[in-house]
């Protein structure tokens, strides 16, 4: 299963936007590299939520590819100690940050209609044949 699912058009956009912003750093297929996997699996579920971050935090994240690649945008919300639990879109980034660390994922803080998106990220990140 690729990454081919996305809940609408502006997932689908916002995701391949992160992407090329990566400069080819995070080729999605053939993908060998766990920690890349996990970044790919990050950006696709914030991918989800773009418009949202832009509306509430302002801005939207994105990918800086320098020596190494970084994350720009609200990236205050990736501090330990911020609660992540009011809204849909930080729910989601706390699920997000989970995968990016290797945590398991608790979905029950993620609202039904995107769990199966949740689902989509981890088997991507645990199957490194697609």
């Amino acid at each position: 299963m690729r990454m081919k699912q996305f809940k609408n058009k502006a997932h689908e956009e916002a995701f391949e936007t992160l992407l090329k912003q990566s400069e080819g750093e995070l080729y999605v297929h053939g993908m060998q590299d766990q920690q890349k996997r996990k970044q790919v699996a990050f950006l696709y579920l914030i991918a989800l939520y773009q418009e949202d971050y832009e509306r509430y935090e302002r801005s939207r994240f994105s990918v800086e590819a320098y020596e190494e690649l970084s994350l720009d945008g609200p990236v205050y919300l990736l501090e330990d100690h911020i609660q992540l639990k009011d809204f849909p879109h930080e729910r989601m980034l706390s699920v997000a940050k989970d995968i990016l660390r290797g945590n398991e994922m608790d979905l029950d803080k993620i609202d039904k209609e995107d769990r199966s998106f949740v689902d989509i990220a981890y088997h991507f990140v645990r199957n490194k044949n697609e």
